[in-house]
């Protein structure tokens, strides 16, 4: 489970090999490297590392938590700016 690739679209929707879902920004006065995404019955929050290429998932309805990162041949030469 988990296994990429994950496609992020401009209109809010997301896409996984499992399914379809949706993601949006989560409004923070303290992070704003974070997004919600809405797969199936369940809600995830990902919080970006400062490299901005791994995240931490965390499932909101148990608080699971999972990690992930962009394959490194893929990584931006740039930083992600909010």
């Amino acid at each position: 489970q988990g296994h990429g690739p994950f496609e992020f679209y401009s209109d809010g929707s997301f896409k996984t090999p499992t399914g379809r879902g949706t993601w949006g920004t989560v409004p923070s006065p303290w992070r704003k490297d974070s997004l919600h995404v809405k797969l199936g019955s369940h809600t995830y929050i990902l919080m970006f590392l400062a490299e901005q290429w791994s995240f931490v998932a965390v499932r909101c309805s148990d608080e699971a938590v999972s990690y992930g990162e962009l394959p490194r041949p893929a990584v931006p030469q740039y930083r992600m700016e909010f």
